[in-house]
């Protein structure tokens, strides 16, 4: 999975139940950085923000594309990738952790 399909099933978070749920269960909005060169901004219940005007996100998640596929996939732990750097997060942490949690929910779906 590629960076542009990782960006993709995430901008579509809101259209796969479980993950939706999961990801509004957090009560938070989140700048996702992919690669360090792409991002993604999601309002609280899942959907893409469109305009630069709102407010600040309340959580930035850092993570390279490998990562999230891995995540994706359900072949990277949510808890290791956070405890061991490979995801960077910005935020609350326990808010983070339901973020990433959340794109583990993507994996055996489809979106």
């Amino acid at each position: 999975m590629n960076t542009d399909q990782v960006c993709r099933l995430i901008s579509r978070l809101s259209d796969s139940p479980t993950a939706a749920e999961a990801y509004k269960a957090v009560g938070a909005s989140t700048r996702f950085v992919i690669d360090s060169s792409r991002e993604i901004v999601l309002n609280e219940d899942g959907s893409v923000r469109t305009t630069t005007d709102e407010a600040a996100p309340d959580l930035t998640v850092r993570i390279s594309g490998e990562d999230a596929a891995a995540i994706i996939a359900g072949g990277l732990s949510v808890i290791r990738s956070i405890t061991s750097g490979r995801v960077a997060a910005e935020g609350p942490i326990f808010q983070s952790i339901g973020v990433v949690r959340s794109l583990s929910q993507l994996s055996n779906e489809e979106v």
